[in-house]
């Protein structure tokens, strides 16, 4: 089953077991629907019925079945929220999960360069962190100017030749 990250658990909010969410994309509307979601404790994904959710500003208020004290609530806190690739952020075109992107190798002209090993939001732009085959790290700005190619359905990213310069 293929999960995405949607969201970090902040805070309990209230005496009912309720929990603040922060969503990762920013948008909010997709989670509105949830029926579950799972809750990574300790690299396990534990699945949770929700029984409600609704915005609170930029966050989310959401009510899991079984949870309810704030005792209970504060359990999940600091905790990454998960959903099935199906219920996530739809994505436009040009927009990429991060986790799709760590699936990627990346490639200069022909040649493989090396894989990704991290990605960092840079403000205007996303920097991937590349592990080159020399066991090196190079830094590249997810611009135009440095990524010529992302193919998902293959896992490559491929470089422009400016960015043999980095």
């Amino acid at each position: 089953m293929d999960k995405l990250a949607t969201g970090i658990v902040r805070k309990t909010f209230g005496i009912k077991g309720e929990l603040t969410v922060v969503t990762l994309s920013g948008e909010n509307e997709h989670l509105l629907k949830l029926k579950y979601v799972f809750i990574e404790k300790q690299d396990v994904f534990l699945k949770y019925s929700v029984e409600w959710v609704k915005e609170h500003g930029k966050n989310l208020i959401l009510k899991l079945e079984g949870v309810d004290t704030k005792e209970k609530g504060q359990a999940f806190v600091g905790n990454t929220l998960w959903v099935n690739r199906e219920d996530a952020c739809p994505i436009g075109e040009n927009e990429y999960y991060y986790s799709d992107l760590y699936r990627c190798r990346v490639f200069l002209n022909d040649a493989l360069m090396g894989k990704i090993k991290g990605i960092f939001s840079g403000g205007s732009v996303d920097i991937l962190e590349v592990e080159n085959i020399n066991g090196h790290i190079v830094m590249v700005p997810m611009s135009r100017h440095f990524v010529k190619k992302i193919d998902i359905a293959d896992q490559k990213i491929i470089l422009t030749e400016e960015s043999s310069n980095l």
